[in-house]
């Protein structure tokens, strides 16, 4: 051991400055690949995951932004398709008409003296459901009658309308009115009848 350190010491200085600095480079060169390069690998696995991440927390902000506006969306759908159904309803629920007509005619002043329903007419997604009408009153109370069957939720068509026997009643004159009251409800698929082609010539 001390031989080696009297050998040192005989080596000149220049010699131990760069023996110095080689030990200094190559200690920097480990400290690099063993220390600094490894870090640097985690730093930019780090940076990539962070990368995917902040990726990943923009595409489900989207997601959760549109699912805000599909559901906006899907209420207000949900509200038209109810009042849609209430003017189309899927079942035909003639007892129910008839009595709203029968109220709305009372209320109009008029005597309803018939009400006949007939077989329904199925069409491509809807069935129309005729009923034939006959009522009594003036023109006025006929004329109220129609504008309140407007107003009904319920589609109902008016048509074929004829008066006949004309009377005075009360002083007033009272007419015979007889009409078509033609309602209409939506076909469930199963009830649809596939649409027929067209023939080819």
């Amino acid at each position: 051991m001390n031989n080696l350190l009297d050998r040192l010491a005989k080596v000149p200085l220049a010699q131990k400055i760069i023996a110095a600095a080689v030990l200094m480079a190559a200690l920097s060169g480990a400290n690099y690949f063993f220390l600094v390069d490894d870090l640097n690998g985690k730093i930019k696995v780090s940076q990539d995951k962070k990368r995917n991440l902040n990726e990943q927390l923009v595409k489900k902000r989207v997601i959760a932004d549109n699912l805000n506006q599909y559901r906006r969306d899907k209420e207000v759908l949900e509200r038209r398709l109810a009042e849609a159904l209430t003017e189309l309803p899927p079942k035909a629920d003639i007892d129910e008409l008839l009595r709203q007509l029968n109220d709305v005619g009372k209320k109009s002043g008029l005597e309803i003296v018939g009400l006949e329903p007939m077989p329904e007419s199925p069409q491509n997604f809807y069935a129309s459901i005729p009923i034939k009408m006959q009522a009594a009153g003036n023109y006025h109370e006929i004329a109220v009658f129609f504008e309140s069957v407007s107003k009904l939720r319920r589609i109902v068509n008016i048509s074929g309308l004829t008066f006949e026997a004309p009377t005075r009643k009360n002083e007033k004159v009272v007419l015979k009115a007889s009409y078509m009251a033609t309602t209409f409800r939506f076909l469930e698929a199963s009830e649809q009848k596939p649409a027929q082609q067209p023939k080819k010539k």
